[in-house]
């Protein structure tokens, strides 16, 4: 679960929570945004077509990553393109995100890294 606070606007807080399945290869995040009641909650998925085999949404981070006062995340795919990588998404400020924008993992030496099982965000 990741807190994230007002993401779309509407002065409800929202949240993330990522999941992966029980085989530890596929997964999703789940944006689900606040309301005045608990039925007015919506949920939005992320996850992607070829994260079978990912660890896709191993673990989710939030930050701001443009300086807009908008918060965007990144999700970890420890598996991904064989040691890992993670996905970024971009919010506009409704609570719409670009992405995902692939990053892939770092020249690592020796074996599996498994880049994006672990994120933590930059506190400034």
């Amino acid at each position: 679960l990741r807190a994230a606070g007002d993401w779309d606007g509407d002065g409800f807080d929202d949240f993330l929570v990522g999941s992966v399945d029980g085989s530890g290869f596929g997964g999703a995040v789940y944006f689900l945004g606040g309301g005045p009641a608990i039925g007015a909650v919506r949920a939005a998925v992320f996850d992607l077509d070829s994260a079978r085999f990912e660890a896709f949404a191993e673990d989710v981070t939030t930050l701001d990553l443009e300086a807009d006062g908008d918060p965007d995340f990144i999700v970890g795919a420890s598996s991904a393109l064989a040691d890992g990588a993670l996905y970024v998404y971009v919010n506009d400020g409704t609570g719409a995100f670009a992405g995902p924008i692939s990053v892939p993992h770092p020249p690592l030496a020796g074996g599996r890294g498994y880049f994006g099982a672990s994120l933590a965000p930059r506190h400034r």
